[in-house]
């Protein structure tokens, strides 16, 4: 199964690498990121399969730790920050790692596993921002 996993996470990164509309507005650019972007989707939804296969708090912990390194990530890209130079290599190599993590039931520490999710957060969370600035 994990190969399965690792297959079909390749297909999607090799067929829809970073796909933006032109002709937008920045906001529009943005806020539609996420959902022309497999990248982020497989991420989402490898930190939750991932939480719930370490089970006790991670369900709760992963996701909010994803989200808050998204939300500073934002900020930076957003405010043009180029700590991230290169978000879309950085989103699908924190994709694939999830995905690995999510399918052979990695049970890091809690506090890594934090930590891994807060920083895959920010990679992502840096190139939606980045969406923002145009």
């Amino acid at each position: 199964m994990p190969a399965v996993a690792l297959v079909l996470v390749a297909v999607v990164m090799i067929s829809s690498f970073g796909l933006t509309p032109a002709g937008r507005s920045a906001l529009a650019s943005g806020l539609s990121y996420p959902l022309l972007s497999f990248g982020h989707v497989i991420a989402t939804l490898a930190v939750g399969v991932w939480a719930g296969r370490i089970g006790g708090h991670a369900p709760v912990v992963l996701p909010l730790a994803f989200v808050l390194g998204m939300g500073l990530g934002m900020l930076l890209g957003a405010d043009g920050s180029r700590l991230l130079q290169i978000p879309e290599v950085l989103t699908w190599a924190s994709a694939l790692v999830l995905t690995v993590a999510a399918a052979s039931a990695a049970r890091p520490p809690l506090e890594d596993a934090f930590s891994l999710a807060a920083l895959f957060g920010l990679f992502h969370g840096s190139a939606l921002g980045s969406g923002f600035a145009g």
